[in-house]
């Protein structure tokens, strides 16, 4: 069989029988080439060669057909976007920077921001706690307070608006 190098993107068009033919056809001179005990320098050269070839066959085969990676948000059904999406709140944040359409997908989805933090060793747990309010409307959300009744008595004003 004459030298073939095999490009994935040029060998999209070639048809999917035609490279079983050819898959074939490699095994035959594989299992042949292998068949002596000895082998001369040149032998093994072809058969690590045939070999490269028919892995290249074997990657192009598996590649046709096969659709290029797609948006989760775009292929999954909206009712298991909360059982495959982190519930931390910082990773939430993290992935509306994705891309606008993630960013429209997550916000819009309130039951995504419906555990709510008010924790001092947080950095920011405020911006992240209003933000969450605000997200989470209509839906019944979980507010879970780990602040001293100092710091209550200083957050407690600022949250006021957001419960009328």
């Amino acid at each position: 069989m004459e030298n073939i190098t095999l490009d994935p993107e040029s060998s999209k068009n070639i048809p999917n029988k035609s490279l079983q033919a050819q898959r074939a056809l490699l095994l035959r001179e594989l299992e042949e080439a292998e068949r002596s005990e000895e082998k001369t320098p040149a032998e093994r050269d072809e058969i690590h060669r045939l070999k490269q070839t028919y892995n290249q066959l074997v990657e192009v085969e598996s590649n046709i057909g096969r659709r290029t990676c797609r948006d989760p948000f775009q292929v999954l059904p909206v009712e298991l976007w909360k059982d495959i999406l982190p519930p931390n709140v910082d990773e939430l944040l993290t992935l509306t920077l994705v891309s606008s359409h993630w960013f429209h997908s997550l916000t819009s989805m309130s039951v995504l921001w419906t555990n709510i933090i008010l924790d001092a060793c947080n950095g920011d747990y405020l911006a992240k706690a209003i933000t969450c309010l605000n997200l989470s409307r209509p839906v019944v959300f979980h507010l879970t307070i780990l602040l001293s009744p100092d710091q209550w008595g200083t957050v407690a004003p600022l949250m006021d608006p957001l419960f009328e």
